[in-house]
């Protein structure tokens, strides 16, 4: 074991990434989410709950992983109605804990419904946009509710995404049917589900990259304008160096397959989030294209794919806190991303994104 591996797994084996339990029989959640209306920056949400007579308190993800604070948009959540059997149902917010609302089920019930309107948020808005008239990113924490008394690593999720006319999608989540313009995703648990966004678009283009590996690995590029979406060769070239370098420096891997999602348009922040099996990244319009905007991106999806192992295959203790209400503790961010920071500068020279004096 090199010294490197040695160091890293001394500041990061402290927590490791969550798994499915090991009940046979989960609870399942039944989500449908209308992203139709997604370019006036609108999802339409159904939730399906199991529940039994009496007391629930229903919770909405509050602290974000990747996020590290308490993000959760439940303020964007418009027209929130419960009902079982057709029948609705009152709902109080709690004083205190402003992401928990509680409510009554009445007597024979096995289930309630869930239904409200997220709104995404747009330009010139309180927080950073996430779609446009041509594409967009759906994080699936912006459109869940959960029951109080079930883990979320324990509660199965089965999610139907509806996409507007002509638009195509990529996950990390594997399909288990499509019609047009509806997909229906294999159910996961919800941990998973909200780890694992989509990104939809009139113009979007998958390359499947390094067949070579042992598990599939592909970059979905989503752009307001189709020939924004033109890659070169040495481009793709250097996105396989890329994994390949990734997997000699880290020596294993710990996913089935891993996704860039990645939005190419003005109208949207710089930025990425990581992910366990995906990253979510965003650059400008011509940011594959413009030679100064490629050496300004370069470090972007090797700093988020360093982050597959740093951060969410193993994470510092304190940050890996119960899912999704219970603080987060960040005193060991530094490790979370500093190490991961410099690890991504190592892979983008050694990919060759940058050259070895571009990157120092």
């Amino acid at each position: 074991m090199t010294p490197f591996r040695i160091a890293f797994l001394c500041l990061l084996g402290l927590g490791a990434f969550s798994t499915a339990s090991a009940d046979p029989s989960p609870p399942m959640m039944k989500l449908r989410v209308d992203a139709t209306d997604v370019s006036a920056h609108l999802l339409h949400v159904k939730v399906t709950l199991p529940a039994s007579p009496g007391p629930m308190t229903l919770l909405y993800p509050k602290w974000i992983p990747g996020e590290h604070g308490p993000t959760g948009p439940v303020i964007d959540v418009a027209g929130l109605h419960v009902t079982a059997g057709g029948r609705e149902l009152a709902w109080r917010r709690d004083p205190r804990e402003l992401f928990a609302f509680g409510l009554e089920v009445p007597r024979g019930a096995r289930e309630i419904e869930v239904a409200f309107d997220q709104i995404l948020p747009f330009q010139g808005g309180r927080r950073f946009p996430l779609s446009t008239p041509d594409l967009a990113t759906l994080e699936w924490n912006r459109v869940v509710f959960y029951p109080a008394h079930v883990s979320p690593e324990s509660l199965r999720v089965e999610a139907t995404l509806r996409v507007p006319d002509g638009w195509s999608h990529g996950s990390a989540l594997a399909t288990a049917r499509a019609g047009k313009g509806s997909i229906t995703f294999r159910p996961v648990p919800l941990t998973e589900l909200i780890d694992s966004p989509v990104l939809m678009g009139r113009h979007l283009r998958t390359i499947r990259l390094a067949s070579d590996l042992d598990v599939p690995h592909y970059i979905h590029i989503a752009a307001d304008d189709p020939e924004n979406l033109e890659v070169s060769p040495d481009l793709i070239e250097s996105w396989e160096r890329l994994l390949r370098e990734a997997r000699a420096l880290f020596g294993a891997r710990h996913y089935r397959e891993y996704h860039f999602l990645l939005a190419l348009t003005d109208q949207l922040p710089y930025g990425g989030l990581e992910h366990h099996e995906s990253s979510a990244n965003r650059m400008s319009s011509r940011g594959l294209l413009d030679r100064n905007a490629k050496l300004r991106n370069a470090s972007l999806l090797p700093h988020e794919l360093s982050h597959s192992w740093c951060g969410k295959f193993r994470r510092p203790k304190g940050v890996a806190s119960k899912p999704y209400l219970e603080p987060m503790e960040t005193s060991l961010l530094w490790a979370y991303e500093g190490l991961d920071d410099y690890l991504a500068w190592v892979l983008t020279a050694r990919s060759g994104l940058m050259t070895f004096e571009e990157s120092v």
